[in-house]
């Protein structure tokens, strides 16, 4: 939480903070699609 204060940001538990950035595909911001995204572009993922 020090970042977040240091940054002016609302101060918010780890596991809040990244529980809610896999809440859904609309909170993904396109982050669900990016490994076939980069499949597409020919990067060979493991």
């Amino acid at each position: 939480m020090a970042f977040q204060t240091q940054q002016n940001m609302r101060p918010q538990d780890w596991s809040a903070q990244a529980t809610s950035r896999i809440a859904g595909p609309q909170t993904l911001s396109g982050r669900h699609v990016l490994r076939a995204v980069l499949e597409r572009m020919g990067f060979g993922l493991k």
